[in-house]
């Protein structure tokens, strides 16, 4: 996982002045980047140093619900979409298919296809706890196998036939729906697999979610069944980053590059103004076609970062502040001990309603114009 998580949050902008352009966002989110967009205001202040609120948030006008858009990688934003959810449901989430860990890995050299681990394992972040059949949905989807090759693979037997106790309190509809991909999914295995399949460690939610992409012979169609049996909200989106020569125009104004607070061996050296160069480079498609290069500032891309606090990678306030970052906001961390340094989910989710909160009233007062 990379250091920079560039997340884009949209919220309303009923002024587009400045839509960037896009050729495949597969440029970008495979690196797991996070971008976050709002409406600017005219009067932004230059870069400036900040530590975030913990507690209150600057809300002078709570509804409606701010409508975001985030790119990130498959882990980079789980954490914080529990808090999240609770500020806004209106969100599109933009994750990559290039998952090759797990069954997921499994999955791909059997049957081929896309990888699905990522866009499953978001899915259910944001699936529906509100009664008991939709926990135990999740809990049937969210499931993993025994690591024992010969366990695992008698447990996934069980869950076919619908022995397994993983379908107490799923109704007959649902049990019926997600059952008849499991043996489509088991079908294609037998019938494919040259060698024997692996079960260990498998994700029932995976193999659910590539009987469904093999059998509608679509990977969207599939993100939609799973979406509706998971019961994400409606007005929640999940996309997969997938390469394509259309343009995509995203008209927003503030986009906001979160730092992870550890490094990895691709990006030991370096810095915060180092990552927003690199983003920009890959934007702007520097090393491409000339003819299809773009000569976007940095400040069009990033400008506005934030920082987990005790993170490790340098920030270099005076090299920010000359490729167009306005703000650096310094946001409360906690520590993981898988990873390191990584952001507090509720300061985060703060800071960032905060900023979309700020600029959105500051555009509409300059403006003169009332939702």
């Amino acid at each position: 996982m990379a250091d920079a998580h560039f997340i884009p949050l949209i919220a309303p902008n009923p002024f587009p002045r400045s839509p960037f352009h896009f050729a495949s966002p597969a440029r970008f989110a495979s690196k797991s980047l996070v971008a976050m967009a709002a409406p600017n205001s005219s009067s932004a202040s230059p870069c400036s140093v900040s530590s975030s609120p913990s507690s209150s948030i600057y809300n002078p006008n709570p509804n409606p619900q701010p409508s975001l858009l985030v790119f990130s990688g498959g882990t980079a934003f789980n954490g914080v979409v529990e808090e999240l959810k609770k500020v806004t449901t209106r969100v599109a989430h933009v994750l990559p298919v290039s998952d090759d860990g797990g069954s997921t890995a499994e999955i791909v050299r059997v049957l081929g296809g896309p990888a699905v681990g990522d866009i499953r394992s978001r899915c259910l972040r944001l699936s529906d706890e509100s009664t008991s059949e939709a926990v135990a949905v999740k809990r049937l989807l969210g499931h993993r196998l025994p690591l024992d090759a010969s366990q695992a693979k008698s447990e996934w037997y069980r869950i076919v036939e619908g022995e397994h106790s993983l379908w107490n309190g799923v109704s007959q509809p649902y049990s019926e729906t997600i059952r008849a991909f499991l043996v489509y999914f088991q079908n294609q295995i037998l019938r494919h697999s040259s060698g024997s399949f692996c079960y260990s460690n498998g994700s029932i939610g995976n193999f659910f979610f590539a009987g469904a992409r093999i059998f509608f012979q679509s990977l969207d169609a599939a993100i939609f069944l799973f979406s509706r049996v998971s019961e994400i909200p409606r007005e929640s989106v999940v996309l997969p980053v997938i390469s394509t020569n259309d343009r995509l125009t995203l008209g927003c104004e503030l986009w906001v590059l979160l730092l992870n607070g550890s490094r990895d061996r691709e990006t030991t050296s370096l810095s915060a103004s180092d990552f927003v160069a690199a983003i920009t480079d890959a934007l702007n498609r520097t090393h491409g076609d000339p003819h299809k290069s773009l000569a976007n500032p940095p400040g069009d891309y990033v400008n506005t970062l934030l920082v987990p606090r005790g993170g490790e990678v340098p920030v270099n306030i005076d090299y920010l502040a000359a490729q167009g970052v306005r703000q650096v906001v310094t946001v409360d961390s906690i520590h993981d001990p898988k990873v390191g340094v990584i952001f507090d989910p509720t300061s985060l989710i703060s800071t960032l309603t905060n900023l979309i909160l700020y600029f959105r009233d500051s555009c509409l007062i300059n403006s003169n114009i009332t939702i």
